[in-house]
């Protein structure tokens, strides 16, 4: 019937948004800096690109967290 299908619906929506606060994000991570000019914007200061020059990657706070996550509050 229809009201089993949304509920059904609502406790499959209820498991997803459960394991997606279980997955560390990037706004965890005491490696998390805030960009010296760019209010806003975020550098992980763990991971770096380039070869001349080592610049570090931009991230969002909701971003998953990479391989190098630590996190800040333990």
């Amino acid at each position: 019937t229809v009201e089993e299908l949304r509920a059904e619906i609502k406790r499959r929506s209820e498991l997803a948004k459960e394991a997606e606060k279980k997955e560390p994000r990037c706004r965890n991570c005491k490696h998390l800096m805030n960009h010296p000019q760019v209010r806003g914007m975020y550098l992980c200061g763990a991971r770096t690109w380039g070869k001349t020059y080592s610049r570090h990657y931009c991230v969002k706070l909701c971003t998953k967290a990479c391989d190098k996550f630590e996190n800040k509050f333990e």
